[in-house]
């Protein structure tokens, strides 16, 4: 609170003071002041303080019109009236101001030319007319102008405040601003530039308007004379005249007198004169004595002159002195200066009282011996009418030259505080920038080597350093080629001129690095050149130190592997168990549909039966395929390579599936259009992958489709590709082909499968060194190509002979069943049940088995290696062991389909192996052939 009072009290006198100067100069001057810089005082304190400072411009006006005794002509002091003028002041810095605030925010930099101009406007012209708005009207109320002079007045105290508001305002922003740290470098530049200029354009101002006021004098000064000459004549006249008279009554007789005065005398005086010779006042008349009379009121002037008869001549005032109307704006004034004071005799009530205008004069004039004073007084209007255009021409260059040279001192300034300041900030940036750099250097984990266009070291950072076992010191100078071993110059010398002549990105290279007195060091070096305008400067070559590179590399590389095969592991068991449950589910469900329904038909049993059969196939053939992608995923499955003959499997194939595509509707079309072709690999293998193309193009075809087998040859391959008519694959759902058990949505459509016939298909074809190649289009079709490296035809081909088997023949031995699961026993059973001639023999023991052996005669062991008392290998070689007979044959019959199981069974004396689920037929067959073979 003591802050706004002290803020206010100081705008206050300054103000007071400052507007009382040139009031006071302007009185002195007789015309209003050009520039009334205490406005400026108050836009400026409301500027940078607020609304809190307005009580402050009102004291100070009111202060001002207390130093100078009122304002505005020479009427008594007025209170209202100042008041009235002062609230108009107030009022005026308020709202400019106030629009200053707003259209400085948020800053109050004012650097554009556009903002400086537009501040400029408002706290001048655009405000500055509120005061004369209120104070004109209070000057004509009070009878201080007259009506003619309210636009002259209105224009001039417009023109005084707006370029004291604009000259003056500014400078309160850097000297009390509320960012004056934004300021603090401009304010000399501000302050001082815009006080002087200032002060010359006041100057100059105060030249122009002398020469405008002395020749106002001079035209003042020349009307005067003129007006007080003619009144000098005039009244001369009617002494002259009044003399004539009364020497003419002193040669004539009375009664020519009167015609005499009326031809001789009347002409000779204004209109509505009159000339009396009044005889009842006669009386003698001492000898010399000629002292006359005169009688002033405001409408007459009459001169007696003594003698006899007594002459009284009267005149109209207004013919003496003149129409006030020709006179205007100039007011004249009649006084009778024989008293003291002079007592007023005529003229307009604005010249009877001595005010404090220049423009006035008094002369002195004698009428019949008696001293008459008439005053004239030039009111603004004279001003006004008798202006100069050079005065209102210096007003308006005056407020252009304000606005252009302000806003230019601002602009440049604040431009020129911009730019240090961004020369300030962006020398910091830089100084921070190269410390930055410098400890970069010095801490980055990676060696950086600066060198020339030329390869030469010319800086190198405590990294790379190390890694190149010199100092600094001993770095620079040395070529980059020096630092890497000899067969690798080549190299980076080509890495460095590419880089050079062309604006790749940065090239990467691996290069060893040789040491002086360390074992060398493998690090990745990564070179990048600097240009500027177009040009190469330097080459930047950043070394990474390989050791902890690869390092980590290993260690990401096994979790990545760890974390993608638990992924995969989860994501296979959780699609296997989906796969599994489906024939299972059908297995479970007709089982209990036949034990539930004992009256269903003999066939509806067979159906179901059927079914239940179909499901365990395919349940078969499911987990075969799961244990064969397992051993292509784990490496183990071993294919023979061979010379295929590609007609004879495509033959081979299209037979297998003909009925199908006929049942389907599917046209199947083969074209040989190359000689017999031969590739490199699995005979078996190749079949799979080719059926399984096939039997995908048959189930995925549209009804009536098409499938095209063709053979295309490579530059070192021959390809089978499979083409088909269906609805094709989007380019995601072909990226999702070879994820296991991903059916894309097959599954839906009722198509039966198991999603990873594909999957194997690519894994085999990998395994033979060829590969699987797929295009789709959505709704046009898919082709599946099989490439394999190309073979040469064989020097003869000797079809193998077939022999067919005895599985519908009754079987005839004893035969010994090894086996600890009763429902695997209870199968076996009844696969013999019907052999009269077979005596099935069992035990669920390794041991008993033994034991048995020893006992009985046996013709055939079948035997399971997953027993509860012994491994599979101890069992299979204690039974070949046995001393007490021969051993019989042994067909190992256990649940590990594996290849290398079977071939490890025959390794150790088995005769064949069978595995399960087993087909009867097949189980019968090769029982049959041993047993025959006994």
């Amino acid at each position: 609170m003591q802050q706004v009072l002290i803020r206010i009290a100081a705008v206050a006198v300054t103000y007071g003071v400052l507007g009382a100067a040139t009031v006071l100069l302007s009185l002195r001057f007789a015309i209003p002041s050009p520039i009334f810089p205490a406005t400026g005082v108050a836009m400026g304190a409301v500027l940078v303080w607020g609304l809190k400072v307005l009580p402050g411009v009102f004291a100070g006006r009111l202060l001002l019109t207390a130093i100078t005794g009122g304002t505005f002509g020479p009427a008594e002091y007025s209170l209202a009236f100042e008041a009235a003028v002062a609230a108009g002041a107030t009022l005026q810095a308020a709202a400019g101001g106030w629009l200053a605030r707003r259209i400085m925010r948020p800053t109050e930099y004012l650097d554009s030319g556009g903002r400086v101009v537009a501040f400029l406007a408002l706290i001048g012209p655009a405000s500055c007319w509120i005061a004369p708005a209120i104070g004109v009207p209070a000057l004509v109320w009070h009878g201080r102008i007259a009506a003619d002079d309210v636009w002259f007045v209105f224009y001039k105290w417009w023109v005084g405040d707006s370029i004291g508001a604009m000259w003056v305002a500014p400078i309160f922003l850097p000297l009390f601003g509320r960012f004056r740290s934004l300021w603090r470098s401009r304010a000399p530049t501000v302050v001082g530039t815009l006080l002087s200029m200032s002060l010359l354009l006041g100057a100059s101002l105060a030249v122009v308007t002398n020469q405008e006021k002395q020749r106002l004098s001079r035209k003042f000064e020349k009307e005067v004379t003129e007006r007080a000459d003619a009144i000098k004549t005039a009244l001369g006249r009617v002494v002259a005249v009044a003399e004539g008279v009364r020497r003419w009554s002193e040669r004539t007789s009375p009664e020519a007198l009167p015609e005499a005065v009326s031809a001789f005398a009347l002409p000779q005086l204004p209109a509505g004169a009159t000339v009396r010779l009044d005889h009842s006042v006669a009386a003698p008349v001492p000898h010399g004595d000629h002292r006359a009379a005169v009688d002033l009121s405001p409408s007459h002037f009459m001169l007696r002159l003594p003698g006899d008869p007594p002459i009284h001549v009267e005149v109209p005032a207004l013919q003496v002195i003149g129409n006030p109307a020709s006179w205007s704006p100039v007011r004249l004034c009649l006084f009778d200066a024989q008293v003291a004071p002079p007592k007023p005799i005529w003229g307009a009530d604005g010249c009877r009282e001595v005010g404090r205008r220049s423009l006035q004069r008094e002369t002195e004039i004698d009428f019949a011996g008696r001293r008459l004073l008439l005053r004239a007084i030039a009111p603004p209007a004279y001003v006004a009418r008798d202006r100069s255009p050079g005065m209102f021409t210096a007003d308006l260059l005056a407020m252009a030259g304000s606005i252009f040279v302000i806003a230019f001192v601002l602009v440049m300034t604040g431009r020129t505080q911009r730019v240090k300041e961004l020369v300030n900030e962006r020398t910091a940036e830089l100084s921070e920038r190269e410390e930055r750099l410098r400890f970069i250097l010095r801490s980055a984990g990676v060696g950086i080597v600066y060198a020339s266009p030329g390869g030469l070291v010319e800086q190198v950072n405590d990294e790379a350093s190390r890694m190149i076992g010199l100092s600094e010191s001993q770095a620079l100078r040395r070529h980059l080629t020096e630092l890497v071993q000899p067969d690798q110059v080549d190299a980076l010398r080509a890495r460095m001129l590419a880089a050079l002549k062309s604006e790749l990105p940065p090239a990467v290279q691996e290069v060893t690095l040789v040491r002086p007195d360390a074992p060398p060091l493998e690090v990745l070096a990564t070179l990048a050149v600097s240009r500027s305008s177009g040009r190469s400067q330097h080459i930047v070559c950043i070394l990474h130190d390989l050791t902890d590179v690869r390092r980590l590399q290993s260690a990401e590389l096994a979790q990545s592997l760890a974390e993608q095969e638990s992924h995969a592991k989860g994501e296979f068991v959780s699609r296997m168990s989906h796969e599994l449950r489906t024939p299972l589910n059908a297995i479970l469900g007709f089982a209990q549909l036949i034990r539930g329904r004992p009256q269903d038909p003999v066939a509806v049993r067979n159906e179901k039966l059927a079914r239940i059969e179909q499901a365990g196939w395919h349940l078969l053939a499911m987990i075969e395929d799961i244990l064969l992608l397992g051993r292509l995923e784990a490496g183990t499955e071993a294919v023979v390579a061979s010379t295929v003959d590609v007609h004879a499997v495509i033959e081979d194939g299209l037979a297998l599936l003909e009925p199908e595509a006929r049942a389907r509707g599917i046209d199947i079309v083969w074209q040989r259009e190359h000689a017999r072709p031969y590739v490199r690999g699995d005979m078996t293998r190749v079949q799979q992958v080719l059926l399984n193309f096939l039997t995908n193009a048959i189930k995925y075809n549209r009804p009536s489709g098409q499938v095209r087998v063709s053979v295309i040859e490579g530059e070192d391959q021959w390809g089978i590709g499979v083409s088909d008519t269906g609805m094709g694959m989007s380019p995601e759902q072909v990226r999702q082909l070879f994820i296991p058990f991903n059916r894309l949505g097959q599954e839906r459509k009722g198509t039966s499968g198991t999603g990873i016939g594909l999957v194997i298909s690519r894994r085999l074809a990998e395994q033979m060194h060829g590969s699987v190649e797929v295009k789709s289009q959505e709704g046009v079709g898919s082709t599946f190509t099989l490439w394999l490296p190309k073979s040469r035809m064989p020097a003869a081909v000797v079809p193998e002979e077939t022999v067919p088997g005895p599985e519908d023949r009754e079987l005839c031995g004893r035969v010994m069943y090894v086996e600890d699961n009763e429902v695997n026993v209870e199968v076996m059973r009844a696969v013999f049940a019907h052999d009269k001639d077979v005596r099935l023999v069992t035990c669920g023991t390794g041991q008993e088995a033994v034991e048995s052996l020893e006992r009985e005669d046996i013709d055939l062991v079948l035997l399971d290696l997953g027993l509860p008392d012994m491994s599979g290998e101890e069992a299979l070689q204690r039974l070949r062991d046995c001393s007490t007979q021969p051993c019989p044959p042994i067909v190992v019959v256990s649940a590990d389909a594996e290849e290398s199981t079977r071939a490890w069974a025959c390794s150790q004396g088995a005769a064949d192996c069978i595995p399960k689920p087993f087909d009867v037929a097949q189980l019968r067959q090769t029982v049959a052939k041993v047993l025959e073979a006994r």
